[in-house]
């Protein structure tokens, strides 16, 4: 069986900064990522506020920052628009559009280069928690069955976890709740401008929007969520209609 302080179940920004952190405060930590490329597929428009690197203590890096953003614009159902600017208003949106399958990598190298062993194509199975509050999770990589016996266990796992789930917490997510969205990176994208994010609401996402995330040149990510209760077909179909 293998012995750790920390184990980190999940390999994204979560995770990773998870485990930089534990890392650097001198216990031992291992991370499990089930997929066998960090990054990648993604599962979102890969934009973050400028903030955020505050709080990772992150510089920006342009190998994998791919737009500076300085804006957004909203536009309402019966196509009135507002602009927002970074100068106007303290804009939380205001940031970077990322190559997240690269910016993932970096946050794990960083995590690595702090101390901790990241495991890609290694799946956690089960959890069982010891009389002693510790945990023993069962692992599976390449075919391969085997324990881990961790202090403490972190799910970072996304909406759907399985660690939250064994660890008896209420993870039942109600209809009402649930979003289910789309989205393709596409080029020949003509925008009004290259630095803004784009969202628009009313018939072409119910509950939800569409949203133009600009990659640079004529690269974007385009996509929407819908509130699936309030909608008459599919996310894939309103996008496709969009």
């Amino acid at each position: 069986m293998i012995e750790t302080d920390v184990l980190v179940i999940g390999a994204g920004p979560a995770g990773s900064s998870a485990a930089r952190f534990a890392a650097k405060g001198g216990v031992d930590v291992i991370v499990l990522e089930k997929k066998s490329e960090i990054g990648f597929p993604k599962r979102c428009a890969e934009g973050v506020s400028k903030k955020i690197f505050d709080k990772l203590d992150l510089e920006m890096d342009p190998h994998w920052v791919t737009n500076e953003i300085s804006g957004v614009r909203f536009v309402a159902p019966d196509g009135t628009d507002i602009w927002l600017s970074e100068d106007q208003i303290d804009l939380p949106d205001a940031g970077y559009v990322l190559e997240r399958k690269v910016f993932d990598k970096h946050m794990a190298a960083v995590a690595a280069r702090e101390g901790a062993e990241i495991r890609i194509k290694t799946q956690a199975k089960g959890l069982e928690r010891q009389e002693d509050g510790t945990f023993i999770v069962t692992c599976e990589s390449m075919g391969k069955t085997y324990d881990i016996h961790a202090k403490i266990v972190i799910g970072a796992d996304g909406p759907e976890s399985h660690v939250a789930k064994w660890a008896g917490l209420n993870e039942i997510i109600k209809p009402q709740h649930m979003v289910a969205g789309v989205q393709y990176e596409m080029c020949n994208a003509k925008m009004k401008r290259n630095d803004y994010l784009e969202f628009y609401f009313g018939s072409v996402a119910p509950g939800g929007y569409f949203w133009l995330f600009p990659k640079g040149g004529d690269v974007v990510n385009a996509g929407l969520g819908i509130i699936t209760n309030m909608a008459e077909k599919s996310a894939y179909e309103y996008l496709v209609d969009a």
